[in-house]
């Protein structure tokens, strides 16, 4: 097996185009040069009465199996395997029939997206974070396919109101907030463990006490499956944890849809914090996975407000 990282990622992404006809806009890679938390490949899903689903694989992890011996075309089939499996379920059918809220329900949960992209603001159901452009938005999670991947659909109005007429928009989103962390469990990465070990899954929060995150380097906030994790910080309870770990207010830095790094509010410049964000961005951060590229996030743990600044 003697593919570099980058190798094995644009080979699988020549084999997902030719073995199911999908347009190079519909399979694309939004990770890192190196195996690392940002590793995610897109696989966008053929639009089905009104829902748009994209599936997220984790190639760090398929390289891993590559690395100790399985072939990349035995890899591409699986998960290609995977994806018709999906296609022909019986959950994906009820999603796409649109009848039963009472199961969609307890898979709806919270994504950060930036307002202006992805028709959000004209058809998502969403809440702005105070003085941005980045918003939550209700998802419904399509399940776990194997082999690192995973799918999920945009909740739109007319999503809604094909479940019910006289659905509440505002229970549908607080149903979203209560089932993120079931769906999703918050994470902390310190980067220096994810530089010594490829094998690092995080800290789960409430095991950490202030003196083990005292002088860590690099706090990253994401999730068990490194997905989606930009949203743990607005996750109820776990911006309050970190003020409490830290003895202050925090601010979050949205390097990605999938992650913010962690910072005390009492000893650094937001200014600062913005300079080091553009910088992250602009040289590891696909365009469709950027949140903002203006906004830092920050949680007052007196008030137990958000916003961003």
């Amino acid at each position: 097996m003697n593919m570099n990282y980058m190798d094995f990622v644009n080979g699988m992404i020549k084999r997902i185009i030719d073995m199911t006809g999908y347009g190079e806009d519909d399979v694309y890679y939004t990770g890192d040069r190196e195996p690392s938390v940002n590793d995610t490949l897109c696989i966008c899903l053929p639009e089905r009465e009104g829902c748009h689903e994209t599936i997220r694989v984790h190639m760090s992890r398929l390289f891993v199996s590559y690395y100790i011996g399985k072939y990349l075309d035995d890899l591409a089939e699986e998960m290609i395997t995977g994806i018709l499996s999906h296609l022909m379920s019986p959950v994906r059918k009820q999603i796409a029939s649109l009848d039963d809220y009472s199961i969609a329900r307890k898979m709806l949960f919270i994504r950060l997206l930036n307002i202006h992209r992805d028709g959000v603001e004209e058809n998502a159901i969403y809440r702005l974070v105070p003085g941005g452009d980045v918003a939550q938005v209700v998802y419904l999670y399509l399940g776990d396919f194997g082999d690192s991947s995973e799918g999920s659909v945009m909740v739109t109005h007319t999503l809604a109101q094909r479940w019910n007429k006289e659905l509440d928009e505002d229970e549908i989103y607080d149903e979203a907030v209560r089932n993120g962390q079931s769906l999703f469990q918050p994470k902390i990465y310190f980067l220096d463990n994810i530089l010594i070990s490829g094998d690092y899954f995080g800290e789960d929060i409430d095991m950490i006490t202030p003196e083990s995150i005292k002088d860590k380097y690099g706090i990253c906030l994401s999730t068990s499956n490194r997905t989606n994790g930009a949203s743990a910080f607005f996750m109820p309870g776990v911006a309050q944890k970190l003020s409490y770990l830290f003895g202050c207010g925090i601010y979050g830095v949205p390097t990605s849809i999938h992650e913010v790094m962690v910072h005390p509010d009492n000893d650094i410049d937001p200014e600062s914090l913005k300079s080091i964000m553009s910088e992250t961005i602009n040289e590891a951060t696909a365009e469709s996975e950027i949140l903002t590229r203006d906004y830092l996030f920050h949680y007052d743990p007196v008030a137990r407000t958000f916003s961003c600044i």
